[in-house]
């Protein structure tokens, strides 16, 4: 960042676009979304450097229990879990102040190298996903695009390391599903990875909580924004239909399938990504990389099965992978058989 746009960035913060200047030190702007901008500030109580983001304004009617319910995830505690501190309103702007994590995205952490279609989707968000930023509604490109470089086959390292992540993120899963929470938009620039290989997921519950209200829901539809990322969407969440669990383990497929093979599964406008995620079998991560095991390629493939019902349970994706049950799983109890082939 040069000097001149720092300077310009800072002078917008001064002149009102942060809220309670008095509390919070502006030190620079992290990324804008759908959802709000987001800042790196001083808590000047406290003397810790924290995010501050700024959030659509909710109907004033629903502002106690939304505050209420904001405190209630503010007081989840989970290793895996970005921790929320305060959340403030001022001149009619909500925000909240939240850890700080200084570390990579999902996918760079994965060591994975993406295509030529998948590097200039992130080309578009590159700070959001740095910062774990939600940006709601990302196009993906077009399906021409998406086909026009296959990524390297994965390295015995890079597989290694999305065992380690991926237990970690099933870890924070579990949890926020046992509180009855649904993250809705969980996508690679909502978890990130600190320097010390901590996985840390960012805005879980606040989609849900605000999906809640429908006049809220009603003014996001007006000016475009949608509670959740299409290309990491389940059917039934692009659908509209009641959401679950499942449609997390569907958005965590999305991520894996990803991670493994440097493409997103479905590609185009929206309309084609639904239309292929209720109609085409789930894509095949051996279709275009070779050498990754099989257990990964099975996972990958029950967790982007179209039917909710028949996506594994967290424990059956455990079970699966040889990795330890560390958190009770809210989903076990279904009998299914976790990979069904379609």
């Amino acid at each position: 960042m040069g000097p001149t746009q720092r300077r310009s960035e800072l002078a917008e913060l001064a002149q009102g676009a942060l809220p309670i200047m008095t509390r919070y030190e502006p030190v620079r702007l992290l990324g804008r979304g759908g959802m709000g901008a987001v800042y790196e500030v001083v808590d000047r109580r406290s003397g810790r450097r924290v995010a501050l983001k700024k959030i659509l304004t909710p109907d004033p009617r629903q502002q106690l229990r939304f505050k209420r319910e904001f405190r209630l995830m503010a007081d989840l505690r989970h290793p895996n879990l970005v921790q929320l501190f305060d959340l403030g309103l001022e001149d009619d702007t909500w925000f909240f102040t939240m850890e700080l994590i200084e570390g990579a995205s999902w996918l760079d952490a994965c060591g994975r190298r993406r295509d030529a279609a998948a590097d200039r989707l992130a080309e578009s968000t590159r700070d959001l996903e740095a910062r774990g930023v939600s940006q709601s509604w990302d196009t993906p490109p077009s399906d021409r695009d998406a086909s026009a470089t296959i990524a390297a086959p994965a390295s015995a390292a890079s597989l290694e390391d999305v065992r380690e992540l991926l237990a970690q993120l099933l870890a924070a899963l579990a949890f926020l599903h046992q509180q009855g929470i649904v993250h809705r938009d969980l996508k690679p620039s909502n978890v990130l990875v600190d320097r010390d290989g901590q996985v840390k997921v960012l805005d879980f519950g606040l989609a849900s909580q605000l999906e809640r209200d429908q006049e809220f829901t009603q003014a996001l539809s007006r000016t475009g924004v949608a509670l959740g990322t299409v290309a990491y969407m389940a059917p039934e969440q692009l659908q509209g239909q009641p959401v679950t669990a499942k449609a997390d383990l569907y958005s965590l497929g999305c991520m894996l399938f990803q991670a493994l093979t440097g493409r997103l599964p479905h590609t185009g406008s929206p309309a084609k990504i639904l239309e292929a995620r209720l109609h085409e079998p789930a894509p095949r991560v051996e279709r275009y990389v070779d050498d990754v095991p099989e257990e990964l390629c099975a996972v990958c493939r029950a967790l982007l099965d179209r039917d909710p019902e028949r996506r594994p349970t967290i424990d059956a994706l455990r079970d699966a992978l040889g990795l330890p049950h560390s958190t009770p799983d809210p989903t076990s109890g279904q009998t299914a058989s976790p990979f069904a082939s379609d």
